[in-house]
């Protein structure tokens, strides 16, 4: 029989430059205590632009991510780990106003494979993030430092749940990939 997990849901409220989100995080109370689940603090953008960046693919009309350049993988460990076999890519994610949405890591990844943009940082990555609907002019997009964290070169799948649909995209981290000889 497999163990029962418990979850926790941690909730925080995030206030930049007088605009407060709810930060929710869903932990894994196994004995790890790893977040699982995280939402986006909108506050958190880095930048705006008007123009998608070269590169970079919309999803669902709600999202864009660089998904056709090979992505360099950063120092190996956490702050928290350093002898973690974990490498952070550093991966711009682009959302677009008043629109909501879920990234998830999908099953094509290596596991494990973990996530973070915002305030979900290179030292607490997760599996899923919710986002929006964040304010702005939906004319544009706002950018959100982040990226992927994995052990080794690899395809990542990235799932996007919008309202309307499912898109996968692959992501290649440290070499090309080619997401029809994945698993």
């Amino acid at each position: 029989m497999k163990p029962q997990r418990i979850l926790r849901v941690a909730v925080g409220v995030a206030a930049v430059v007088g605009a407060a989100s709810v930060v929710t995080s869903i932990i894994d109370d196994s004995g790890e205590g790893a977040i699982i689940e995280a939402t986006l603090d909108c506050a958190s953008y880095i930048d705006v632009v008007s123009e998608l960046p070269e590169g970079f693919r919309v999803v669902e009309e709600v999202s864009a991510i660089n998904s056709t350049n090979v992505h360099q993988q950063g120092r190996q460990g956490t702050d928290d780990d350093p002898e973690s076999p974990m490498r952070f890519s550093k991966i711009a994610l682009l959302v677009r106003p008043h629109q909501s949405f879920q990234v998830s890591v999908g099953d094509g990844s290596p596991e494990p494979t973990r996530i973070g943009w915002s305030s979900v940082t290179s030292d607490s990555p997760v599996q899923r993030i919710s986002v929006g609907p964040c304010p702005g002019d939906s004319d544009r997009w706002l950018v959100f430092a982040g990226g992927v964290s994995v052990a080794g070169p690899s395809c990542v799948e990235l799932v996007f749940q919008s309202s309307n649909a499912s898109t996968s995209v692959w992501l290649s981290i440290a070499e090309q990939c080619d997401p029809s000889q994945t698993r």
